[in-house]
């Protein structure tokens, strides 16, 4: 494992395109939507040329409220990918629950979708 492990790389989406010629084997992407980048932004991103065969992709969907869930399985659909998790991370900490994206009763969590 050691001999094929490379370090964790943060990149903005812009430079997403100097990665070329490597392919990796586990792709975690938390995108910035907003007015700006939208899902349809997202799916642009020409993940095929960078993920391995076979690989996986961990795509954070937020709260999962609105069209985020749905939106995120189309995503990875396009990319070639089949949604294999829908996994549910919930915040907590030692204080409270309170927080970005706390919900009534200060339960605060996010949603990604894994595709394989």
């Amino acid at each position: 494992m050691t001999e094929y492990a490379l370090p964790p790389v943060y990149l903005p989406f812009s430079e997403f395109a100097t990665l070329q010629p490597s392919k990796f084997d586990v792709v975690v992407i938390d995108p910035p939507l907003s007015s700006s980048f939208s899902w349809d932004t997202l799916q642009e991103l020409s993940l095929p040329s960078l993920a391995a065969d076979p690989s996986f992709v961990f795509l954070w969907v937020g709260s999962g409220a609105g069209d985020g869930l749905e939106r995120g399985r189309e995503v990875l659909a396009k990319w070639g990918y089949r949604r294999c998790e829908d996994v549910c991370w919930v915040k907590t900490n030692r204080e409270s629950n309170r927080g970005p994206g706390v919900r009534r009763h200060y339960i605060s969590f996010q949603r990604r979708l894994v595709g394989g």
